[in-house]
């Protein structure tokens, strides 16, 4: 029995790790057009950047091992590119519920990674010095009682 939950959560980190913020944007893209327009399509949106944008294929290949086990099982198994990625969704949209299952773990996925790239640090912005939280700021300071006498 496979946890399918932990294979896209593994998938996210080991992309997390590779991704920067500037790819955000790149991830909200796949998310939209997989869940728009379905699997067949963010695949060969994927597959149609990887001119412009390497990580895009990178994404498109991890993505492929992690539903490959729904596809048709080969004797040898050669490392994925992007053509044998869309292929393989072909050859799994014969099947609904195969379909939708690989669906909804790249959706995990994509999830996963999103997150996981927004939790780095970015290395271009100025981290606010921290103001110490027992000082009282200039407006709050007690004003001395004048008491006439």
């Amino acid at each position: 029995m496979q946890r399918l939950d932990l294979q896209c959560a593994t998938t996210a980190a080991g992309l997390g790790e590779r991704f920067t913020k500037t790819e955000e944007k790149l991830i909200a893209d796949c998310s939209a057009v997989l869940a728009g327009q379905g699997l067949y399509a963010f695949a060969v949106f994927l597959r149609a950047r990887p001119k412009k944008d390497k990580e895009a294929g990178v994404l498109l290949v991890r993505c492929g091992k992690l539903i490959s086990f729904l596809g048709p099982q080969t004797s040898s198994p050669a490392p994925p590119t992007e053509e044998a990625v869309v292929a393989l969704v072909q050859s799994i949209a014969a099947d609904l519920h195969k379909l939708l299952l690989a669906k909804k773990m790249v959706a995990e996925t994509l999830t996963y990674l999103k997150y996981h790239v927004k939790s780095k640090d970015d290395p271009n912005k100025a981290k606010p010095s921290p103001t110490p939280a027992t000082q009282p700021k200039a407006a709050e300071q007690p004003k001395a009682k004048v008491t006439s006498g």
